[in-house]
């Protein structure tokens, strides 16, 4: 996004009254919430994925991983 239309959106955003910017700060925010919280369970879902391969699980007992590392990725599957 230019810094032009940023600067509209927020010019925009300055003419409304005090309680439809609250308004619209709180759609927002809960939007950004959501969309972060998406991105995280897609990051989680890939690490249980990844900690229940068996070729990955090879890899690092292979590589001599701490023991607490594989545990808590195990943990994380099991708990789903």
């Amino acid at each position: 996004m230019s810094q032009s239309t940023l600067s509209q959106i927020e010019e925009s955003f300055s003419a409304l009254p005090v309680s439809e910017q609250r308004i619209l700060i709180d759609r927002l925010l809960r939007r950004v919430n959501q969309q972060t919280s998406e991105q995280n369970g897609n990051v989680d879902d890939q690490l249980a994925q990844m900690a229940g391969d068996p070729d990955i699980q090879r890899e690092m007992r292979g590589k001599d991983f701490p023991r607490i590392l594989l545990a808590s990725f195990q943990k994380k599957q099991w708990s789903e």
